[in-house]
């Protein structure tokens, strides 16, 4: 499908930290520091404080913040001194450059000052856009128009457990009735741009209001920029790889060939002009043929053609003071008359000493290879819950469907995700996925991450392994002393049915290396300081007839903000049988 909106890796902070806008060649007199503020909320959205370049206590040194086409992305902020109230995490921050009325950007602080750290002191955060990933969607929606599933799914799910507003004045209505879409688990976000992409034409985000939006894309020309005038550099590439002009379609729905290929959409003109490229797009939650080939449409309207991409540099937002919004178009003007018109993807802003500079980028949001990898593990991703919709689909047909995959290992799950459990002693599940075993299946479970204790006394994690009803294994670990390192850990096992559907056995091994410091990375080979590492075992008698769920939980002894389990990785492969 096409590349997802955010991933968990977060690309928008590596360009916005990484950007060096420079000092133009051409200095007008204007450019100077200008008047603005930035307004402080705790999570209740109680304004604490304001801070500024005027402020004793929190001066303000340097802001940047970039505002998307889904809207408002990453930010940061570098203070001279710690400011009289606290900057914690979710705090909410909105700019008001020029000192105007309403912000021109409202996000959430993610990374803040670790405490004894000297100035300056840096704050990283993001637009509330971010939290449509914090939340997932599980329902079924049958007949319905676009716009009324995408109410209900903001109004009952996001804004409830997010601090995102939803306004239902915001969210315009479509010309599209959905026949069937199941959302099992899925990723709000996810949810979300599937159903923009089946509407066709439409875009979703977060205002600077932290209010939801759903809304038809704006091709309206709003900007013109000529270079030496509003801008000094500009960078115009096109990139022919990404085409795509025929696209094979996958639903969550089983055909009665025994895939979930549905059909496929085409674009004769641009097979004409670049030869035929073909690919395989899915969506999973999609049960209705015609509605995944219109969301297969949309995703052929955007990669029938080579991408024309434009990055405008050193952009003087003091010579106008007028906000930029990432809607609508640009018009660009070289040096030597060319000119584009392309969609506004991303405004950069930077408030320093040398004034008010920024970035603007059209047509396409220029991304670092990393991203492209992470896209392709999206596509797995989406193919794993293709899986996980196959598997319940069967009614009764586990055994065929396994049969016919035994001759080869496979692949069911991957989670690439960062999963992070902390200030909880509450059991929370760090990985999970449910399953259906034939009469000798076996599969293979990696869990792998990284654990810290740094709350100022020991601490301990209890582990549990289930299986539906049944615990198979449980224990708690050695308490693992005070420390800043973080510790790597390894959690592996395979789980296998004895002859029988009816009966399970565990065999792994578990492992947390010690706080020693390694020469580079993590976990230390030099020394006989291996914290844990045992093997484990358990059993069970669950009927796997039927799909049940496989859950690895931990317990953290204490809760502190300071005491936490991340997941980095997951996954679970069928091994084969004979």
């Amino acid at each position: 499908m096409s590349p997802r909106l955010r991933e968990e890796k977060r690309f928008r902070e590596q360009r916005l930290l990484g950007i060096k806008t420079g000092i133009p060649t051409y200095v007008p007199p204007e450019l100077t520091l200008k008047g603005f503020k930035i307004l402080v909320y705790d999570v209740s959205q109680t304004k604490v404080g304001e801070l500024g370049a005027d402020i004793q206590f929190g001066k303000v040194s340097e802001i940047e913040w970039e505002l998307m086409d889904f809207g408002c992305g990453s930010f940061s902020f570098i203070l001279d001194s710690l400011p009289s109230f606290p900057i914690i995490y979710r705090t909410r921050i909105d700019i008001c450059p020029y000192f105007s009325p309403s912000p021109w950007f409202s996000g959430f602080v993610q990374t803040i000052p670790k405490p004894g750290q000297k100035p300056p002191y840096r704050y990283i955060g993001f637009g509330f856009f971010e939290q449509l990933d914090w939340v997932t969607v599980t329902a079924s929606y049958q007949s319905q128009e676009v716009s009324v599933i995408i109410k209900n799914i903001v109004q009952n799910t996001v804004a409830p457990n997010t601090q995102i507003a939803y306004n239902a004045s915001k969210i315009e209505t479509t010309a599209y009735t959905v026949t069937d879409i199941n959302f099992d688990h899925a990723l709000a976000k996810d949810a979300l741009q599937q159903l923009a992409a089946i509407a066709q034409g439409y875009e979703f985000g977060v205002d600077n209001s932290r209010e939801f939006y759903f809304r038809a894309v704006d091709t309206t020309v709003y900007y013109h920029h000529w270079a030496g005038r509003q801008f000094q550099d500009v960078e115009i590439e096109e990139d022919p790889l990404s085409v795509r002009n025929k696209l094979y379609v996958k639903s969550g729905k089983i055909q009665a060939d025994g895939t979930n290929i549905v059909g496929n959409v085409l674009n004769q003109n641009s097979i004409d002009t670049y030869g035929l490229r073909e690919d395989i797009v899915t969506a999973p939650d999609v049960l209705n043929t015609a509605d995944a080939l219109q969301w297969a449409g949309q995703i052929l309207a955007e990669k029938k053609d080579p991408q024309t991409k434009a990055r405008i540099r050193n952009v003087l937002f003091d010579t106008t003071k007028t906000k930029i919004d990432s809607k609508g178009r640009i018009k660009i003007t070289t040096f030597d008359g060319a000119a584009y018109t392309l969609q506004v993807k991303r405004v950069l802003y930077r408030i320093s000493s040398a004034g008010t500079l920024g970035e603007i980028e059209g047509g396409a949001v220029l991304i670092p290879f990393e991203e492209h990898f992470v896209n392709q593990m999206k596509q797995a991703g989406e193919e794993q819950r293709l899986g996980d919709k196959r598997t319940k689909e069967l009614d009764g047909g586990i055994d065929d469907l396994w049969t016919e995959m035994s001759i080869k290992p496979s692949l069911l799950d991957t989670a690439t995700s960062i999963l992070t459990i902390e200030n909880t002693t509450a059991e929370s599940t760090l990985y999970s996925l449910s399953i259906g075993l034939s009469m000798n299946d076996a599969l293979r479970v990696l869990v792998r991450g990284k654990f810290k204790n740094n709350r100022g006394g020991t601490s301990s994690i209890t582990i549990r392994i289930k299986l539906g009803s049944t615990t198979l294994y449980a224990d708690t670990t050695v308490a693992f002393p005070d420390s800043a390192v973080e510790i790597p850990y390894l959690i592996e096992f395979t789980l296998n049915n004895l002859n029988s559907q009816s009966s399970q056995a565990l065999v792994g091994r578990i492992s947390f290396a010690s706080v020693n410091a390694a020469t580079t990375g993590l976990g230390d080979l030099g020394t006989w300081s291996m914290l844990v590492d045992s093997p484990i075992y358990g059993g069970s008698s669950e009927n796997l007839a039927a799909a049940k769920t496989l859950a690895v939980t931990v317990q953290l002894s204490f809760a502190s903000a300071a005491l936490y389990i991340k997941r980095y990785f997951a996954s679970v492969e069928k091994l084969p049988t004979v």
